[in-house]
């Protein structure tokens, strides 16, 4: 029985709020609604979409978030603003449903398998470049995750001299040095992936790349960056999965790594706390031990964090456009322009709490893609953002839709970070920018080299 979507949106209302007055919890009517759209999906088999990475990251993002947390939420904000929030989601959620719908041309929706057909070859020079990419991601991550082993990543962040807001501090050397090694770490797994592929079978290649990641994913592990590994396992497998998409499930490799993932960022996430071989060993740091309490599953903290800024706009002036504009300037390193404005999960969190309190310069609050638009316009932001959402999962979704044909190793792994992208977009929009825009930017760049051949004595190879 196919509804209008006018009507659907309307059903998911009713259930929405229904299931939310049962448990107490309106994100219990979300988890409902998010749980028929991803069966939908893979009814008509367009699980491999934006909108289903979307969905995914909205359950584990922020659905799981504002049931884990809720408690917690309350006793800081109270149950008004908690269930406020809640609504905002609702709403922003029931938008970015109606208008994808709206969008999508079902006559374009079909089961059509993607063919791939790649003729481009991998040049040694290419290959090269991979490499040298390798070694600048080893020689500037590996010093750190060796700090990391016996150290707490508060302490290591608190006690540095870069990074930051004081991020100023950087030599330019240093900051491009950094900033292309922090975008490799995403991107290596895969490439390695693809130049294998040419000398091997897939599934071959697939293991090989694991082997030569392990580094990669150690470096991560031992940092605490679980969302880097996330995005870096994400990529190859879906790389992988494109190239077989006639042999293996696509959709259940993604789901399968995503609950592992989730599963993996907890662990990550309390042993960076006190470092991983004092977690391994048990010889964690008193000072960080969580009470009985605070041991529940560990979430973003992103419904908490949304909390603070409804509750914190409840009583102060919208920024009209201030917090939206930080956005624009992110690329811009500090030792270039030391009076750039802060992005908003830095500032905010320290005027709500009232100075530092446990953040330090190095630390910001992820308060959801709501945030930034609610900081500036409050409601009408969240209409904006939610259409301009709905609108990007729809160009992305019915482009590949169109395109069934992969016709180049660029677009493949362009693709799996796409995926990966729209499934932390929830988290906050300044992540999602930034990691969206650069990476597109940095393999564009990154495959013009393979236009050239490596010369040696003078001939071509």
């Amino acid at each position: 029985m196919r509804f209008s979507n006018s009507l659907l949106v309307l059903i998911y209302l009713c259930i929405a709020l229904l299931i939310g007055y049962i448990f107490d919890s309106i994100y219990y009517g979300l988890l409902v609604i998010m749980l028929i759209e991803l069966l939908n999906q893979f009814k008509n088999n367009n699980f491999i979409s934006a909108y289903s990475f979307w969905s995914l990251g909205f359950v584990f993002i922020i659905i799981l978030d504002g049931i884990i947390s809720k408690n917690e939420i309350i006793n800081s904000v109270g149950n008004i603003i908690y269930f406020k929030t809640g609504i905002l989601f609702l709403i922003s959620q029931l938008i970015i449903i109606f208008f994808y719908k709206n969008r999508i041309k079902k006559s374009l929706i079909n089961s059509e398998i993607i063919k791939v057909e790649i003729t481009k070859k991998i040049r040694s020079f290419f290959v090269l470049i991979i490499f040298l990419l390798f070694i600048i991601f080893v020689a500037s991550e590996l010093p750190k995750a060796y700090e990391s082993l016996f150290n707490s990543r508060f302490e290591l962040l608190l006690n540095s001299e870069q990074g930051g807001i004081n991020s100023n501090k950087k030599s330019v050397l240093f900051t491009i040095f950094g900033f292309i090694s922090s975008f490799s770490g995403y991107i290596l797994p895969a490439l390695m992936f693809i130049i294998l592929t040419k000398k091997t079978s897939n599934f071959k290649a697939l293991l090989l790349a694991s082997f030569f990641s392990l580094i990669i994913w150690f470096v991560f592990i031992s940092i605490g960056t679980r969302h880097n590994i996330v995005y870096s396992f994400l990529i190859l497998v879906g790389s992988y999965s494109l190239l077989n998409v006639n042999k293996i499930k696509f959709k259940v490799s993604y789901i399968l790594l995503i609950v592992v993932g989730f599963i993996l960022s907890n662990t990550i996430v309390e042993a960076r706390r006190h470092g991983l071989i004092n977690y391994i060993t048990g010889n964690k740091i008193e000072k960080y031990l969580r009470t009985e309490k605070n041991k529940a599953p560990t979430t973003d903290k992103t419904v908490k964090y949304m909390s603070y800024v409804v509750d914190y706009y409840e009583n102060n002036d919208y920024r009209l456009g201030q917090s939206t504009s930080a956005l624009l300037f992110f690329w811009v390193p500090r030792k270039f322009w030391n009076e750039k404005p802060p992005q908003f999960g830095f500032w905010f969190i320290r005027e709500y709490l009232g100075g530092q309190k446990g953040f330090g310069d190095k630390f910001s609050a992820p308060a959801s893609y709501l945030g930034v638009p609610y900081s500036d316009f409050g409601i009408l932001g969240i209409f904006i953002v939610s259409i301009l959402i709905g609108y990007i999962l729809f160009k992305v979704d019915i482009y590949f839709t169109k395109n069934k044909t992969i016709q180049s190793h660029k677009t493949i792994i362009i693709v799996s970070f796409c995926l990966a992208s729209f499934f932390f977009l929830p988290r906050q929009l300044s992540q999602f920018f930034t990691k969206f825009i650069v990476i597109l930017i940095f393999l564009n760049v990154l495959f013009y080299f393979n236009k050239f051949y490596l010369k040696l004595d003078g001939k071509q190879k």
